[in-house]
């Protein structure tokens, strides 16, 4: 009889973790739209599970390029970051991208408002077409809604796919490396992966043997929310009282 308080502690601590895993509000709301772990319509979960089970090394980049270890071969995945307030000043990348870059890496930056020197112009174009032959297999993107790329960085740039005469998304070489640029972050979004020749084009950007990273620095993934306010979140207050409430009474 002295153990049934610990059996019937377990009991709900496994009934509880069960419950929290079925939950699908957590992958949909704790984390926020545009990031590798959002498994709703606007996530990039599906993105990150697919290149994972066709035998790619996939991962989160917790914090900015140049506090963290990239292999030189990389492809960084950065979709949708919060724009750097209009500043002109602020260069597209930083000086330990460009390093990386230079070296052999990859970033695949998709952006749906102005970010660093590009801009980004919407509602403009005209039909569809492939300019540049590339990645056999991507013919046709989904292009609503209709952006095209503008700005200073974009001059050195080699358009790759165009909607009239603009570029929607261009390559921008950078030594031994490249930065791929595209004015449609949608397509990467779990509601709209299956479209078109998307998912060809995720495979295509992130290659057959090189790691890949999804930058979750720019969706708060390097921030310091506390473990309680979490749990706050998700509803799960009440099992920390009751957990707390059992191991008393066992005691």
């Amino acid at each position: 009889m002295r153990h049934l308080p610990w059996l019937a502690a377990a009991a709900f601590v496994a009934a509880c973790l069960v419950w929290l895993s079925r939950d699908d509000r957590i992958s949909h709301h704790a984390f926020q739209p545009w990031s590798s772990h959002n498994s709703s319509s606007q996530g990039l979960s599906l993105a990150s599970r697919y290149l994972a089970e066709s035998g790619r090394t996939v991962a989160a980049l917790q914090r900015p390029v140049d506090r963290a270890f990239l292999p030189a071969d990389a492809v960084l995945f950065r979709v949708a970051p919060d724009p750097r307030a209009g500043d002109a000043k602020v260069p597209l990348f930083t000086a330990a991208e460009e390093a990386w870059m230079r070296g052999g890496g990859r970033l695949v930056l998709a952006i749906e408002k102005k970010y660093g020197d590009v801009d980004v112009r919407t509602g403009a174009g005209g039909p569809f077409q492939k300019s540049f032959p590339i990645w056999p297999g991507v013919e046709r993107l989904d292009l609503l809604p209709a952006r095209t790329l503008e700005g200073i960085a974009m001059n050195g740039a080699h358009a790759l796919f165009l909607s009239g005469e603009n570029p929607v998304v261009a390559r921008l070489p950078m030594g031994r490396g490249e930065a791929i640029l595209s004015a449609v972050p949608e397509i990467f979004q779990n509601g709209r992966l299956a479209i078109a020749d998307h998912l060809a084009f995720l495979e295509r950007l992130a290659g057959t043997d090189r790691p890949v990273f999804f930058d979750e620095s720019v969706h708060g993934g390097a921030g310091s929310t506390g473990v309680l306010e979490i749990l706050g979140a998700w509803g799960f207050g009440p099992f920390v009282l009751l957990a707390g409430l059992a191991a008393l009474a066992s005691f």
